[in-house]
C-alpha cells in the first residue's frame, strides 16, 4: 500500500500541478457610430485577449434589453462585429463581453449611440462666440472657427475636445491636410498650422489678412490676400511665390485637377493661375467676385458675382453661359452627379440649374443664402440661411424640414458617413439627423470635400 501511494505521489509531482484557467480580459469599449436613425442597422466591433491563448467568443448588449447571440469562437485578440437597429428614438449604451470555453468576462465600458428621427437634433454645443466660417471634418471630430479668434474642436458626440486662441479675430474656414494639420487664416495677417490636438506647428506673417486656405496635392497652401496677391506657401510655411491680381482677393481659392489656382477678385475678374505662377486666363464680370468657385468634372468653373449672376466658364476662360438671379450671388455653388449646379443668393433663393444653365427648380427661404449647399447621394440638399435655420429639401426642391438655430447659419454644413449633419448657427455648433451620405459627384459640397481642401481630385 505504501509503495503504491509513493508511486502515485511521484507521478503526480512529476506531471506538475494542474494549470489555473484564466478568463479572457474584459473587452475594449466597442467601436461604432455615436449617432443614427431608427430602423437603420449599425455595426459595432470589440476585441479581447485570453491569457491562456484560448479562442474567444463575443456577445453585445444593445442597451434596450436585447442581446446579440454569442459569436463563433475566434483566435485570441481577433475583433468581432455585430449589427443591430433600434426602432425608437433614444440614447443607448452598447456593451460587450467575451468568453472562452470555460468562463466569461465582465461587461466592457459602454459606447453611447443616439437614435433620432430625420431632422431631429442630436446635440448642440456652445462655441463661446459666433461662428466665423464653415465647419471642417477632422478625424475624431469637427473643427470650428469663431469671430473672437478661437479654433474649437468638438467630437462626434458633442463634447469639446480642445480650443485654442489665435492672435486675432477669424472670418475664415479651416482646411485640414491629411489627418494631421489644420490650417487657419487669421485677421492678424498670419496663417496658422495647428496639430490635431490644437498645438501650434508654425505660423507665418503675411502682408495682410487672407482668405480660407486651399491645399494642393503637393501640400502647398494657397491663399488670397486683401492686398491683391495670391500667396503660395510650402508645407513648412515659407512663401514659395505670389501672383499679383488687380484688387483685394476676398474669396477662397480653389485648385483644379492640374493644380491651376482659380479665384475671384474685387476687380470683378476671375483668375486662373498655373503652378508655374503664370496667368492662364482671366474672365471679367460686372461685379465684385467674393464667393468661392466650384468646378465641374470637365473643368468648367462655376462662380457667382456681385452683378447678380452665376457664370459657367470654360478651361480657356470663355463664357459658356450665365444665369441671372435677383440679387448678388454670394453663396458658393456645388455640383451634383448629373452636372446640375446648386447655389444660393441674396434674393433668399436656392437655385438648381442644369448643366446648360437652365432653371430646374428654386426654393425660397426667409433670408439670404450665403452658404454652400451640401449634396447627399439620395438627392437631398442641405443648406444654411440667414433666417436662423438649416434647411433640407428633396431632389425636386420641396421642403423636407428645417431646424431653428441660435443665429444665422453663414457657414456650410458637412455630412458624415452616417447621415449626420454638422454645422454652426450663431454661437452654437449642432449635429442634426439627416439621410444619405455625401453625393458621389465632382464638387458635392463647399470647398469640395469634408476637410475643405478646395482641391479637385
Amino acid at each position: 500500500m505504501r509503495k503504491t501511494l509513493a508511486i502515485f505521489l511521484v507521478l503526480f509531482l512529476s506531471s506538475g500541478c494542474p494549470q489555473k484557467l484564466h478568463p479572457p480580459d474584459v473587452p475594449d469599449k466597442p467601436q461604432g457610430p455615436t449617432q443614427g436613425f431608427p430602423n437603420h442597422p449599425y455595426f459595432f466591433s470589440a476585441r479581447t485577449t485570453d491569457p491562456d491563448e484560448d479562442t474567444v467568443s463575443y456577445q453585445f448588449d444593445w442597451g434596450d434589453g436585447n442581446f446579440s447571440e454569442w459569436s463563433g469562437y475566434v483566435p485570441s485578440g481577433q475583433a468581432e462585429s455585430a449589427s443591430y437597429y433600434w426602432g425608437t428614438e433614444g440614447k443607448y449604451a452598447v456593451r460587450c463581453r467575451g468568453k472562452d470555453q470555460h468562463t466569461w468576462t465582465d461587461w466592457s465600458q459602454p459606447v453611447l449611440i443616439s437614435i433620432a428621427d430625420d431632422g431631429s437634433m442630436f446635440w448642440e454645443a456652445g462655441l463661446g462666440a459666433d461662428a466665423a466660417g464653415s465647419v471642417a471634418m477632422l478625424g475624431q471630430g469637427m473643427v470650428y472657427t469663431t469671430i473672437d479668434g478661437q479654433v474649437v474642436s468638438i467630437g462626434y458626440s458633442g463634447q469639446e475636445r480642445w480650443r485654442v486662441s489665435l492672435g486675432g479675430s477669424i472670418n475664415s474656414t479651416p482646411a485640414v491636410a491629411g489627418d494631421s494639420i489644420i490650417y487657419v487664416s487669421c485677421q492678424d495677417s498670419r496663417i496658422y498650422a495647428l496639430g490635431t490636438s490644437g498645438g501650434e506647428r508654425w505660423s507665418r506673417l503675411l502682408g495682410c489678412s487672407c482668405s480660407s486656405p486651399a491645399i494642393g496635392p503637393d501640400a502647398k497652401i494657397y491663399l488670397g490676400g486683401k492686398d491683391g496677391k495670391l500667396y503660395v506657401l510650402d508645407p513648412g510655411g515659407t512663401i514659395a511665390w505670389y501672383f499679383p491680381a488687380g484688387d483685394a482677393i476676398r474669396c477662397p481659392v480653389v485648385l483644379s485637377a492640374d493644380t491651376v489656382a482659380i479665384f475671384g477678385c474685387d476687380d470683378g475678374k476671375v483668375y486662373a493661375v498655373g503652378p508655374d505662377n503664370r496667368l492662364r486666363w482671366s474672365f471679367t464680370t460686372e461685379g465684385k467676385v467674393r464667393t468661392s468657385p466650384a468646378l465641374g468634372a470637365d473643368g468648367t468653373v462655376y462662380v457667382g458675382s456681385g452683378d447678380r449672376r452665376l457664370y459657367a466658364i470654360g478651361t480657356d476662360g470663355h463664357e459658356f453661359w450665365h444665369f441671372d438671379a435677383q440679387a448678388d450671388v454670394r453663396g458658393a455653388p456645388s455640383v451634383g452627379p448629373n452636372g446640375d449646379v446648386y447655389f444660393g443668393s441674396d434674393d433668399n433663393v436656392l437655385y438648381c440649374l442644369n448643366r446648360e444653365g437652365n432653371l430646374v427648380w428654386q426654393f425660397v427661404a426667409a433670408g439670404y443664402i450665403r452658404t454652400g449647399p451640401c449634396l447627399a447621394d439620395n438627392g437631398r440638399v442641405y443648406f444654411g440661411c440667414n433666417d436662423n435655420h438649416l434647411y433640407a429639401v428633396d431632389s425636386t426642391g420641396d421642403l423636407l424640414w428645417k431646424v431653428e438655430t441660435d443665429g444665422p447659419v453663414i457657414g456650410a454644413p458637412v455630412l458624415d458617413e452616417n447621415g449626420v449633419i454638422y454645422f454652426a448657427g450663431g454661437a452654437k455648433a449642432y449635429a442634426v439627423s439627416g439621410s444619405g451620405i455625401l453625393a458621389d459627384s465632382f464638387w458635392p459640397t463647399y470647398r469640395h470635400d469634408q476637410k475643405r481642401t478646395g482641391r479637385a481630385d
